[in-house]
């Protein structure tokens, strides 16, 4: 099933389950764990809770025993050779898009018993992706698609829908609402880059305040840094008060061996009179010591930065999948929520706009393409829109990501009661059957 966000793809990726023979034994998967645990296993409570044997949940195992005998396994595909072992009757991949292609194949390799059944369910990400591969131009008499946008759903608030339908345009509006596969065009990864758009003249003489906070973006790579430092002002559109995101200037070097000092002190010179919070928003790999030194690049950026601004890290314990941020740099290129596009200017940005016009998504359509030939001329690219995409994975309110997480939970929200799965007791009528799925 490829459908629009919040179509009810998770609710029915779990009706498909009940509707597998007892006895049966099958895997559900999903991208991560997070999401497995957030989206499909929440929406598992309500379509399947009542019909969980007595002690049929295991937490440990993430294993489930249902009355008709029917096991189910819970797994994260975030690591695809970690799903090789048990032999199936059936599998469920959820938000199959996101995961890599891998993780399709060694399911398939598992596929041994009765029924042998396998369905996905999924938001589109483009005809790069392994899916459009298995389902469209690879498809055969044993598979098909079902397609559903978001609007196909009855059980949405208006309100959703409304916002969907006012705020999504053209190919993004395809993909996320209508639940297209769409061509984003020589498989650019910021398709919603537009120079009439995001490129304007003077951005830092005009935008630039330095008693405003400052985000310092960051990619640590030994080819190049990159650093792009960002500004959010108020704006009014129409009657809103909505962010205008503006990067002010980047900060790059090539060849750096880890001089992560040198940036900080080229940071320095660039903004010395800065006297505004500075928040770091970066990779979260930079907190990994050095077998060397026993410092990590933000113990270094410390060392630099601490007596000269109040600095605020803004960095995740690990970093969101690179598609999350991909999606959410388009929105935040578009313009999203009350949030207007981004803007820079290319004198003081040229990394970055060539970033965001020549990176291109790789053969699974869920990560860059990154370039480990040194002699190519695209071997520096994508380090300046990685680092400017973790200012907007973390900063940026309304992504995607993020609003196609809250509509898939809507129906969580609106249920009579959730099945507590900490809970183990079986409060249901002993004989009730899976016969009302």
């Amino acid at each position: 099933m490829v459908s629009g966000v919040g179509a009810g793809k998770t609710w029915a990726g779990n009706v498909e389950i009940a509707r597998m023979p007892p006895g049966s034994i099958g895997v559900v998967a999903a991208p991560t764990f997070r999401m497995l645990y957030d989206a499909t296993l929440m929406t598992f409570h309500e379509v399947c809770g009542r019909f969980i044997a007595p002690n049929g949940f295991s937490k440990s195992e993430m294993r489930v025993r249902l009355i008709d005998d029917k096991v189910i396994l819970f797994r994260s595909a975030d690591d695809p050779e970690r799903l090789r072992g048990p032999n199936l009757g059936w599998f469920w991949l959820d938000e199959a898009a996101l995961m890599p292609e891998l993780a399709w194949e060694i399911m398939i390799g598992r596929l041994r018993l009765q029924p042998g059944r396998a369905w996905v369910t999924t938001t589109p990400r483009g005809k790069v992706n392994w899916v459009y591969k298995v389902f469209v131009t690879n498809a055969d008499q044993h598979s098909f698609i079902i397609n559903c946008p978001t609007s196909s759903n009855t059980f949405l608030p208006d309100f959703f829908i409304d916002t969907l339908d006012s705020r999504y345009t053209g190919v993004w509006k395809s993909q996320e609402f209508e639940g297209e596969f769409v061509d984003f065009g020589m498989n650019q990864a910021y398709a919603e880059f537009r120079r009439s758009r995001n490129v304007l003249p003077n951005v830092r003489e005009k935008f630039y305040n330095p008693r405003a906070p400052l985000y310092l973006c960051m990619d640590f790579n030994v080819a190049m840094m990159s650093w792009p430092c960002v500004q959010v002002h108020p704006a009014i559109d129409q009657d809103d008060i909505t962010s205008q995101p503006a990067v002010v200037t980047e900060i790059t070097a090539i060849n750096t061996r880890n001089n992560v000092r040198d940036m900080c002190q080229r940071f320095r010179r660039e903004f010395p009179q800065h006297t505004g919070t500075v928040y770091i928003c970066g990779d979260a790999s930079g907190g990994g010591g050095s077998s060397q030194t026993g410092y990590t690049h933000y113990d270094l950026i410390d060392d630099e930065l601490r007596d000269h601004y109040e600095v605020i890290y803004l960095v995740p314990r690990s970093n969101p999948p690179t598609v999350n941020r991909i999606l959410t740099m388009n929105d935040l290129l578009r313009g999203t929520g009350l949030w207007q596009p981004l803007i820079m200017d290319e004198e003081e940005c040229p990394v970055l706009v060539r970033d965001l016009e020549s990176v291109i998504l790789d053969e699974s359509g869920t990560d860059v393409e990154k370039i480990r030939n040194p002699s190519d001329e695209r071997y520096y690219l994508t380090h300046s829109s990685d680092a400017i995409g973790y200012f907007a994975a973390t900063e940026v309110p309304t992504s995607s990501i993020q609003v196609s997480q809250a509509l898939d939970n809507v129906k969580s929200d609106l249920a009579r009661e959730r099945v507590d799965f900490s809970n183990e007791r079986d409060s249901r009528p002993h004989g009730a059957g899976l016969e009302g799925i």
